[in-house]
């Protein structure tokens, strides 16, 4: 939301800054994604047992499978509003449209066989497929704009590796450690910089 603006001003005005804003953002939703969908994931049985009751813990798989989804549906709402800033709003019609139909095919197909289990699943693959589409455009057509640190997969491979260290703690102790432990890599393998902290901070506190 604070990005589209910007994003809209400057496909009109400056390529450069359109590019470097666009990459801005892809850092932010590829750091966003990772900090909740993978402790997310790791923990989806303790999080039910904490906070749901018992009959809820065959939720735990469809919740796992839900929150995979939501780390594909952060980039696929950012890659909307990125089309839609380059005044390519038919093409995003297009794709949503495969989506839908995609989306009802595979309900009609894995509801009846699989339950709530076959619903997350296609949550899953609708999500992925839109991804996917989206970013065959995107290196077909804007292949230069796209400058995504190798650093930040390297932050994410260490972050999994946490949770398997954690596996057996305490859920809220792992938020806590989570937390810090995250950001320290962020700053460690320099994926962070100052300029990125005061860039956020003044497009959120515009937006607020």
């Amino acid at each position: 939301l604070s990005l589209y603006p910007l994003l809209s001003k400057f496909y009109q005005t400056d390529n450069d800054k359109f590019k470097h804003m666009f990459n801005i953002g892809l850092k932010v939703i590829f750091i966003i994604s990772i900090f909740i969908t993978i402790p997310l994931a790791f923990n989806a049985e303790k999080l039910i047992e904490t906070f749901y009751i018992e009959s809820y813990s065959s939720a735990s798989v469809a919740f796992r499978v839900l929150v995979l989804s939501l780390s594909f549906s952060f980039f696929n709402f950012y890659f909307v509003d990125f089309f839609i800033a380059m005044k390519r709003q038919r093409l995003n019609t297009i794709i949503l449209a495969i989506a839908l139909v995609g989306n009802v095919l595979l309900n009609i197909l894995l509801i009846p066989r699989y339950s709530f289990i076959g619903a997350s699943y296609v949550r899953l693959a609708t999500a992925f497929i839109i991804f996917c589409i989206f970013l065959f455009f995107i290196y077909r057509d804007m292949r230069s704009y796209v400058h995504l640190d190798l650093r930040l997969f390297i932050v994410a491979i260490f972050y999994v590796g946490i949770q398997f260290l954690l596996i057996n703690q305490n859920i809220f102790l792992i938020a806590f450690i989570d937390l810090f432990v995250f950001a320290a890599l962020l700053f460690i393998f320099k994926v962070v910089t100052k300029e990125d902290v005061l860039l956020v901070k003044e497009l959120v506190l515009r937006k607020s």
